[in-house]
């Protein structure tokens, strides 16, 4: 009898997902949640990259060895002229550079990333001291 009863316990729990008590998720309050982002890893999807304030939203990105790369670049600067560029090494030799766009503009910048595993320094041309950051190969 005492076998049944573990039994029948045991197959009750398995049907409710072996959970006993329900389950609670509370949402972090507004002084609780971080506004650090992830850095944009390309996907099928591509990397969304915005300039604001003659800045970039993040100054880390992430693509897999070889990738096609899709950026869609934003440019929230009205009138002032901004661009994409990846390169091998700081002050070296370009992988890509984008099209200059000015104000509030958008383009689609594609190219495939680079087969070496790595660090590659990306830049906005016309700010170079002011936009720049790393692309991390791997």
């Amino acid at each position: 009898m005492r076998a049944l009863t573990l039994t029948a316990a045991a197959l009750l729990l398995a049907a409710c997902g072996g959970r006993t008590d329900p389950t609670v998720t509370e949402s972090p309050s507004p002084t609780q949640a971080t506004t650090a982002s992830p850095a944009p890893t390309a996907t099928g999807d591509g990397i969304e990259l915005e300039a604001e304030d003659i800045a970039f939203q993040t100054s880390e990105l992430s693509v897999a060895t070889g990738a096609h790369v899709v950026i869609e670049f934003k440019n929230r600067d009205q009138g002032i002229p901004h661009n994409f560029a990846v390169y091998v090494s700081e002050g070296g030799e370009a992988i890509f550079q984008g099209e200059v766009i000015t104000g509030d503009t958008e383009r689609t910048y594609e190219f495939d990333a680079p087969s070496e595993p790595g660090d590659y320094p990306f830049q906005c041309d016309v700010h170079p001291t002011q936009m720049k950051g790393t692309l991390t190969v791997a």
